[in-house]
């Protein structure tokens, strides 16, 4: 009893395995969800296509199935006003409001198969070998002329429904499947209405291969937004983030820094979420110092390619009070030549906090201006000197006080005076008339 049961069992598995065997191999690669991306990829190289067409010149909705391009002499065609297609129907009948269309890559006799089930079932069949590797598959959908509209809709591929609008004017690649040993993408096709002469509505597949990517995105448009920032404020940087042109990935995250390189941050996607080859990406971070002058940007893909990161230049500044008496801004100032001048200021960070730091200030400079038109060349600035033992101070009200050493050869002259800051930035200037 025992080895008629096993016997039994034996039989089963083996006619299982005959047919399972039935099966091409590498056919199951091809089932499952698709990466599926807006825009057709600049860097797939498209082999086969098919286009649905709908004219105004009476002869219906044409249909077209070639090499890529569709060029004459390299396509089967057929405009549903005559002639026979792949199975010897007659290519005549009414399109109907839904017709069912199916585009099947057969890898077992390298042929690209166009089925259309309308009031009658129509195919178009071309020979396109047998094409590996094959991993990219594209939709388009395209209105752009007035009275006729197309659409694809319940979109499947290997029996696969794929949850996305299609009847939008969009294109959509499919990426991330293997398609080299076939695949069946299928769905009820619309094209209603007239349209003027020319291919300006219509539905495309196209059949291609995506290069492995291996290059990380590019960055650009790297921005901060305010600059210049008050010390100890906040900050947005922005940058866009892109994989068009170098594999076609989607984002999956960015980061930006602030020292060069040395450490990096995470950024967002502005839209909430990394799921396209585009992204526009930002952070907020706060100038923690007036020697930050610069920040970059760099963006991964979903492959795990870190691409080349950009840097833009922003400037960290303090908040500045003054001049206050005895001289002061938004008037012309009068001093006698040879005197010295308190030049009084404040300085505070974003919070109003006091900046009591020495090295806040860099020196005091002036440059000569006409005393009518007060214009002067900033590039002959000097740096001026102090009241020997009476330099800088930093008074008990919180200001800055130098007092400034005016030479007595300045009588007669007008200058502009200012105070030259840490990290690169000037006080406002001050108007001086010299007796």
């Amino acid at each position: 009893m025992f080895k008629r049961r096993n016997r039994n069992f034996l039989v089963l598995f083996l006619i299982l395995c005959l047919l399972l065997s039935t099966f091409p191999v590498g056919k199951a690669s091809a089932n499952g969800n698709p990466v599926i991306t807006p825009g057709a990829n600049p860097n797939a190289v498209i082999d086969n296509e098919a286009m649905f067409l709908s004219f105004s010149n009476g002869a219906g909705p044409e249909v077209l199935l070639g090499k890529a391009g569709l060029a004459e002499g390299e396509r089967t065609q057929v405009d549903f006003s005559g002639g026979v297609t792949c199975d010897g129907t007659l290519a005549s009948g009414t399109w109907m409001p839904t017709n069912h269309v199916i585009l099947d890559y057969i890898y077992a006799t390298g042929s690209l198969v166009l089925d259309v089930l309308a009031s009658n079932h129509y195919c178009l069949t071309f020979a396109v070998g047998k094409l590996s590797p094959l991993n990219y598959l594209e939709l388009g959908v395209i209105n752009e002329a007035q009275g006729g509209t197309v659409s694809f809709n319940n979109v499947r591929l290997n029996g696969v429904l794929l949850n996305f609008d299609w009847a939008k004017s969009n294109y959509q690649n499919m990426t991330a499947l293997d398609y080299s040993l076939g695949f069946r993408l299928e769905g009820d096709l619309v094209l209603t209405g007239t349209q003027p002469d020319g291919i300006t509505n219509f539905v495309s597949f196209k059949v291609g291969y995506l290069p492995e990517d291996k290059v990380g995105p590019i960055t650009t448009e790297v921005m901060v937004d305010p600059n210049p920032v008050i010390l100890n404020g906040k900050a947005t940087v922005s940058a866009k983030v892109d994989d068009q042109t170098t594999g076609g990935s989607k984002i999956a995250s960015a980061e930006y820094s602030l020292d060069g390189g040395i450490s990096w941050q995470a950024m967002a996607a502005l839209d909430g979420v990394f799921d396209q080859p585009v992204e526009v990406v930002t952070a907020e971070f706060t100038a923690t110092s007036v020697l930050l002058d610069q920040v970059c940007v760099r963006g991964t893909d979903v492959k795990g390619n870190i691409g080349e990161m950009v840097c833009a230049s922003f400037a960290v500044v303090y908040q500045f009070e003054g001049f206050f008496r005895p001289v002061q801004m938004n008037v012309i100032n009068s001093a006698k030549a040879g005197r010295t001048i308190p030049i009084k200021w404040r300085l505070t960070d974003a919070l109003g906090a006091l900046v009591t730091d020495r090295a806040s200030f860099e020196g005091l400079y002036s440059y000569p201006v006409d005393c009518k038109t007060w214009i002067g060349e900033a590039s002959q600035a000097v740096k001026e000197f102090a009241t020997n033992g009476k330099g800088l101070q930093l008074t008990e009200d919180g200001n800055w006080q130098f007092n400034w050493k005016t030479p007595q050869e300045y009588a007669g002259t007008c200058r502009i005076m200012y105070v030259d800051l840490a990290g690169g930035a000037n006080s406002p200037e001050l108007q001086l008339i010299f007796r």
